[in-house]
C-alpha cells in the first residue's frame, strides 16, 4: 500500500506492507541550481530498517531522515556541497557529448569522442568526480606530454596476391572475408606504409609470417604537438565546467591555478598552441608552378582539378569536398563555402557545418583558378550527361567519382601522394596546398585581413601567427620593391 504526503517543500511517497507497517519512504525535494538558476529535484530513498520496531521509533528514524535530507538539498541550492558519486567518463560521454552533438559540429564532436577514449584509458571507466584530484589531472597530461606516439613504417617485402590466389582465388572473396580493405592491400602493393594493425590482420588471415612478408621500422619518438595537447586540455576543461555547473565537481583542475603546462622539447607552436607553418611544409613558388604543371601530364580530370583548386584556392580539403555547383558564381567569378563533407571513424562520411562563423564566405577566383573551374565543368557535363544513372542523387556536387557517386573525402590524400612520388617533387602534405595559398599570398604583398578572410580565418591575428615566418619574407620582399621604385628615377 502507498500513501502520499506533503509537508512544506517535501513530497513523501510512503510504502507500507500486509501489515501496515513503513517498509520504504520516497522523498523529493526541490532546489534552484546556484549557477544556471534551473529548477531541480533530488530524491532519495530510504528503506527502513528492519531492527525498528515501534510506530515511535520508526517516525523519530523517519524525522532524522527528513531533517537532513532537506539540510542536504539546501547546502546543493547554495552550492556548498557537490554531487561527486557521478563516474567521470560516463558523465562525459553520456551528458557533455549528448549536448555538445546538438550546439556543434560533428568535427568537433568526434574531436570529443577521441579525446574522451584518451581520457579513458588513462582514468579508467569508473573514476567518480569525488575521487578525482587535480594531482591526477596533472599526471594526466604529463604523460601525454611525454608519450612515444611514432609509427612504425610498415612495408611490404614481396607481394601478398600469389598467396591470396592461391588460397581464396580472387582478392574480393579474401577481402570480404576478413573486411580488409582493397585500397589498403593496393597501396601496400604500391611501396606505401600500412599500419600494424593492417599488418597483423593480413597475416593472421593468411597464416604468414611477418617477418617474411614486411619489414617493419621503428622510427624515431614522436611526442604530441602542443596544440594536441591543447585540444586536450580544453575538451577536459569544458567536461569539468559543465560538471560544475551540475554541482558534481567544486572547481576546474584544468584552470592554471591548479595546472601549468610546460612544454620542454621545440616545437613548432607559439605560447598560444597555434602550430606555425614553415617553409618545409610549402611549395616555392617554383615549386608550385612545377606541380601544376605535372598535372596537366596526368589523366584523371577529378584528380587535376582537386589538387590544382586546393592550391589555388587555399580551401580547407573537407570545404572543396562539400562543393557544389550552386556554390560556384560564373558571372561574378565568386565560390561561396557553406559546408564540409568529411570522413572520420565516428560518422563516417557526412556533410557537415563550417568549423567557424568564418568558415562560411564567399571569395573571388584569380583569372587562373577561374580557367581551371571552366575547364573541369565543360569536362563535368560532357561526362556525367553520358552516364546520367551513376549520379542521379550526387548531380550537384563537383567532386564525383569516376566510377558513379562520389569520391570519398580520403582519396584525395593518395592522390597527393602518388603525384609527388611519381614526379619526383618535394614531399608535402596535401593540407600543405593551403599554407602554400596563404604564403605565397603573403609574397605577393595581399594585407593579413584580406587573407585571413579567403582562407576563412576567424580573427586575422591567427593568419599572422601561423604564418609569422613568411611575414619576414614578405617585409624584405617589400624593402626590395621599395628599392626598385626609387631606383628608376
Amino acid at each position: 500500500m502507498a500513501k502520499k504526503t506533503y509537508s512544506k517543500d517535501m513530497y513523501q511517497d510512503k510504502t507500507y506492507d500486509a501489515n501496515g507497517r513503513l517498509e520504504k519512504v520516497v522523498f523529493r525535494c526541490g532546489y534552484k541550481e546556484p549557477i544556471t538558476q534551473k529548477y531541480k529535484i533530488k530524491t532519495k530513498t530510504w528503506n527502513v530498517p528492519s531492527e525498528l520496531k515501534g510506530k515511535k521509533e520508526i517516525q523519530s528514524a523517519l524525522d532524522k531522515e527528513k531533517i537532513e535530507f532537506r539540510q542536504y538539498v539546501k547546502d546543493l541550492g547554495k552550492g556548498l556541497i557537490t554531487q561527486g558519486n557521478v563516474v567521470f567518463i560516463e558523465y562525459a560521454r553520456n551528458e557533455w557529448l549528448e549536448s555538445i552533438e546538438k550546439t556543434k559540429s560533428k568535427s568537433y564532436s568526434h574531436r570529443g569522442y577521441e579525446i574522451i577514449d584518451c581520457f579513458e584509458e588513462y582514468f579508467g571507466n569508473k573514476l567518480t568526480f569525488d575521487q578525482l584530484t587535480p594531482l591526477m589531472v596533472k599526471n594526466y597530461f604529463k604523460q601525454l606530454m611525454n608519450k612515444d606516439i611514432s609509427v612504425p613504417k610498415i612495408r611490404l617485402k614481396k607481394s601478398l596476391w600469389d598467396e591470396i590466389r592461391k588460397q581464396y582465388g580472387t582478392k574480393n572473396k579474401f577481402c570480404a572475408k576478413y573486411k580488409i580493405s582493397k585500397n589498403m592491400i593496393a597501396e601496400a602493393e604500391n611501396g606505401n606504409s600500412i599500419s600494424e594493425e593492417s599488418m597483423i590482420k593480413i597475416c593472421s588471415a593468411l597464416q604468414i609470417s611477418e617477418k617474411e612478408y614486411f619489414d617493419i621500422k621503428k622510427p624515431e619518438p614522436r611526442y604530441y604537438k602542443k596544440e594536441s595537447v591543447m585540444k586536450h586540455k580544453r575538451i577536459m576543461s569544458a567536461i569539468f565546467n559543465n560538471a560544475i555547473r551540475d554541482t558534481l565537481l567544486a572547481d576546474n583542475y584544468t584552470s592554471d591555478r591548479y595546472l601549468k603546462l610546460e612544454f620542454p622539447r621545440e616545437i613548432k607552436t607559439n605560447t598560444d598552441g597555434v602550430h606555425v607553418v614553415t617553409s618545409d611544409e610549402v611549395f616555392d613558388l617554383q615549386e608550385s608552378r612545377m606541380f601544376l604543371e605535372v598535372l596537366k601530364q596526368e589523366d584523371h580530370p577529378i584528380k587535376v582539378f582537386y589538387l590544382s583548386a586546393l592550391l589555388l584556392s587555399g580551401m580547407r580539403p573537407c570545404e572543396l569536398n562539400g562543393l557544389r555547383w550552386q556554390d560556384i558564381n560564373f558571372v561574378n567569378k565568386t565560390i561561396t563555402v557553406k559546408r564540409d563533407r568529411l570522413y572520420n571513424k565516428t560518422y563516417g562520411v557526412f556533410e557537415d557545418i563550417p568549423k567557424t562563423d568564418a568558415g562560411y564566405r564567399t571569395f573571388t577566383m584569380p583569372q587562373i583558378l577561374y580557367n581551371v573551374v571552366l575547364k573541369y565543368k565543360e569536362w563535368y557535363d560532357e561526362y556525367v550527361a553520358e552516364r546520367q544513372c551513376l549520379y542521379e542523387d550526387n548531380e550537384d556536387h563537383l567532386i564525383i567519382s569516376l566510377k558513379g557517386g562520389l569520391t570519398h573525402p580520403d582519396t584525395p590524400g593518395s592522390w597527393m601522394r602518388q603525384i609527388l612520388e611519381k614526379y619526383n617533387l618535394k614531399k608535402i602534405k596535401m593540407y600543405g596546398l593551403r599554407h602554400t595559398f596563404a604564403s605565397q599570398s603573403i609574397f605577393s604583398g595581399a594585407d593579413i585581413k584580406s587573407i585571413a578572410s579567403r582562407i576563412g580565418h576567424a580573427d586575422p591575428s591567427v593568419t599572422l601567427k601561423i604564418y609569422t615566418h613568411f611575414l619576414k619574407d614578405g617585409d624584405i620582399a617589400a624593402a626590395d620593391k621599395f628599392d626598385e621604385l626609387y631606383n628608376r628615377i
